[in-house]
């Protein structure tokens, strides 16, 4: 049978052929390193690779087999691949796991036994003993122990409120910054960045757990990705392209190097455009690249909701408002459309100039927000 690699060396120039070969031959069988992505030149690329596997899991020839590099059932690449949330969905978004030989089988029940300990640590907010190192994600994955409602995201399983999300990523940033550095942070960071990831993740609970058809999906990855780099003004400039020249620009009057934030929370859901195609009419008829456009602009527009609550329609909304007031911006990916908008005058708004249309079409929602975080010792 046919063996695809998921290169290690992913990034931007080989994305797209690697993607369009993943999607026209999912009778392959997908292989990947255990150490997972370099994440060299791309926001959010680890969850758009999440999105790669569950497009191909669920495309209609799919083996819905991957072939690890695992030696045998005590290889230590597996607690490797339990240490990132794409090993993690690499594991979920499959029906069978082989070894390295293409012939012995794994129980995805031996697969996930190192991350067993990581998802407990998780739950108690012992972030800092959760996984090897300064990383920290949220897998909510199906079929799993908690079937996809992971604490502290859920309680008792119900998404945690609004509150609880702000208090979660205070601990979370006092892990990845230090208690030193996380006090001279401004405290109104932690109010627009608990509204941001509360309402998209809130997106994830409400749209992404079902088909087209309204059926659950019995294989389905949700999470939140975190993490904290330093970067130049040239790295940065070749992470959002000339046209965001003008912000970048806006960050680099002092420091040589500023904090940053990113942020992803991904699904494996039917996307923003079939999301709301559902409610106002059939989300398993095809739709033009134009349609498409109008559906995910509509997402962001207030009062416009996928839901039947006169109190919904803000979601997205009191999304971009955060981010303006956070200085910040993101990339989504869904279907066929990139859109990203990042803040000017304050404030985080899209158009039909924002949107730019792959040559591939991508399962479910990855939204990657990049927050400046500018810290007194880079002045």
């Amino acid at each position: 049978m046919k063996t695809l690699i998921i290169p290690k060396d992913l990034n931007p120039k080989n994305q797209s052929a690697v993607f369009k070969r993943v999607l026209d031959n999912p009778e392959a069988l997908i292989r990947m390193s255990s150490k997972g992505l370099k994440f060299s030149g791309s926001l959010g690329l680890e969850s758009q690779v999440i999105q790669l596997l569950a497009s191909w899991f669920r495309s209609k020839n799919s083996s819905k087999t991957i072939q690890t590099y695992l030696g045998n059932v005590e290889d230590p690449q597996l607690d490797d691949l339990c240490q990132s949330l794409l090993g993690m969905a690499y594991l979920t978004l499959c029906d069978n796991i082989l070894l390295s030989d293409g012939e012995t089988l794994l129980s995805r029940g031996k697969a996930f036994s190192p991350a067993i300990s990581s998802i407990e640590k998780l739950q108690k907010l012992d972030f800092k003993n959760a996984f090897k190192g300064r990383k920290l994600f949220f897998p909510c994955l199906k079929p799993s122990r908690s079937n996809g409602l992971i604490e502290p995201l859920y309680q008792a399983g119900e998404i945690s409120k609004r509150g609880e999300f702000k208090f979660i990523f205070q601990e979370a940033l006092d892990f990845l910054l230090g208690h030193k550095q996380r006090k001279i942070i401004k405290p109104d960071l932690f109010i627009n960045l608990g509204t941001c990831v509360y309402e998209l993740f809130k997106n994830t609970d409400d749209h992404s757990l079902r088909d087209e058809k309204g059926n659950f999906y019995l294989n389905s990855v949700r999470g939140i990705n975190l993490n904290i780099s330093l970067l130049e003004r040239n790295q940065l400039l070749l992470l959002l392209g000339q046209k965001e020249s003008s912000y970048i620009n806006s960050l680099y009057n002092g420091p040589p190097k500023v904090t940053f934030l990113e942020l992803s929370v991904v699904d494996t859901g039917i996307g923003y455009a079939k999301s709301w195609i559902r409610n106002t009419g059939d989300a398993a008829k095809s739709m033009s690249i134009n349609e498409e456009i109008n559906a995910v602009l509509s997402c962001f527009e207030k009062h416009n909701t996928t839901k039947n609550k006169s109190s919904a329609g803000s979601g997205l909304t009191n999304v971009l408002d955060s981010l303006g007031s956070l200085n910040a911006g993101f990339i989504l990916k869904t279907g066929h459309t990139t859109v990203s908008s990042f803040a000017k005058d304050g404030a985080v708004s899209i158009n039909r100039n924002s949107i730019q249309i792959e040559d591939y079409e991508l399962a479910g929602t990855s939204f990657t927000i990049l927050v400046p975080l500018i810290l007194k010792d880079e002045y």
